[in-house]
């Protein structure tokens, strides 16, 4: 049989077409999942570094009113500070241990601190030396800034700005990217300042990013996240995360910790793994 030319010319443009259709969805699905579990994973590392900075400031005396002598608070850590030089300096070194929320972290946080952080306008700067968490190393800045009582929730309110939050997993040769801006309410656990496990943080916010294969986002909070002082993920809240060239979709937190999410994209569901 002898195909004509017109007849092939049909038949390769439909393949084509084809091929580009189920290319497009897998890589939709592909950015679906890379960029929730990007976000999921950035927000757990910004949220627990300002979780750590926050108690060893409040900890710290003359960098608090509350604060003492404290030299470390987790097990597997060393608090140092100097309340002479201006701005204020605190550091929180760990050892590499699992203490806390069995998440390994060696290095050290870095914080210069102007004020005392629980009166108003207090705040100070964190950065990341040579630091890792589970290994992936850890780079950037946190802003962190008490704005007094929230007056709509008479709880205690923070703004937090991350700046160029960048962690590199060397074993697979990629890095993420994270920058954002956010509001948080200390909802429970501030009358116990020394024990961090029953402090509870509702966060507001935007954000940015790059995911670890390259894809750029934005999202958004619709519903307040919080952050729990006894989990190192992200629970409870709604986010929209929208892929750059692709529609917005939600990302939803479980309801208590755990290490699991879920997507909503046009109807569908697709449950995601918060990788540390």
């Amino acid at each position: 049989m002898i195909w004509s030319l017109q007849f092939i010319k049909k038949c390769s443009f439909l393949i084509l077409l084809l091929a580009f259709a189920c290319s497009k969805s897998d890589r939709d699905e592909d950015r679906t999942t890379h960029t929730s579990v990007s976000l999921a994973l950035s927000e757990s590392i910004i949220f627990d570094a300002f979780k750590i900075t926050l108690a060893a400031a409040e900890n710290s005396k003359g960098i608090s009113d509350n604060g003492s002598n404290t030299t470390s608070l987790f097990g597997c850590d060393a608090i140092t500070k100097d309340t002479v030089s201006s701005p204020k300096k605190l550091n929180i070194s760990f050892n590499g241990g699992a203490c806390l929320l069995d998440v390994g972290r060696q290095g050290t946080i870095k914080c210069l601190v102007n004020g005392k952080i629980n009166q108003v306008n207090g705040n100070y700067s964190a950065s990341f030396s040579n630091y890792y968490l589970n290994g992936k190393n850890i780079t950037g800045t946190l802003s962190v800034t008490y704005k007094g009582i929230n007056t709509k929730t008479n709880y205690p309110l923070y703004a937090l700005t991350a700046t160029d939050i960048y962690l590199t997993d060397t074993a697979k040769n990629n890095t993420l990217k994270f920058n954002g801006s956010f509001s948080i309410d200390w909802t429970s656990g501030g009358s116990t300042i020394s024990d961090v496990s029953d402090d509870i943080f509702e966060v507001t916010g935007n954000s940015n990013g790059r995911t670890l294969q390259g894809n750029l986002y934005t999202s958004k909070i619709k519903t307040a996240v919080h952050s729990l002082g006894n989990c190192f993920y992200p629970a409870v809240g709604l986010e929209e995360v929208k892929p750059e060239n692709l529609i917005a979709r939600e990302l939803q937190y479980p309801s208590t910790c755990g290490d699991h999410a879920t997507v909503f994209k046009n109807g569908e569901e697709i449950e995601i793994g918060m990788l540390r």
